[in-house]
């Protein structure tokens, strides 16, 4: 065996396959880094831009009611594909200038603006988390949009 391998350390095609058997593993695992790198971004991307659209329907039709925020959330799953526990659509209130937000106007003793929170979560299982590498990709996207 070592009579074999020096024979390959002599010749310079034994230098190519020994190079070859060192490098080919590293570009692989940086091939397989890239792709998933970009699959996580390219997932918080789709995510922004749902958001985005759903934020454009909250404008054009106001959903006051909780039928019409429902509808809304319909919308934002058939488009996304996400499933209905990973989409809140919800009602929040903000009170004259203040900079927090609530579920309702109660606590408002002057002027208050309503506004639709949309929520959206999902999870990304990148392949090396299948090698106990690494771990699952958290995405929370939430837009609020003010609708009178």
């Amino acid at each position: 065996m070592m009579r074999k391998l020096r024979s390959f350390t002599r010749n310079a095609q034994g230098s190519v396959i020994i190079e070859t058997a060192i490098v080919t593993p590293v570009l692989l695992l940086m091939a397989i880094g890239t792709f998933e790198g970009v699959s996580i971004v390219s997932r918080q991307f789709e995510l922004q831009y749902a958001v985005d659209e759903a934020a454009q329907v909250a404008l054009s039709a106001p959903p006051h009611s909780a039928a019409q925020r429902e509808t809304l959330k319909n919308v934002i799953t058939v488009s996304t594909g996400l499933a209905s526990t990973q989409v809140k659509v919800e009602p929040k209130v903000r009170c004259g200038t203040e900079t927090t937000y609530s579920d309702d106007e109660s606590g408002c003793t002057g002027n208050y603006y309503r506004f639709v929170q949309i929520t959206l979560t999902d999870t990304y299982n990148p392949q090396w988390t299948k090698i106990a590498f690494g771990s699952a990709v958290n995405y929370n996207v939430v837009r609020m949009v003010m609708i009178g």
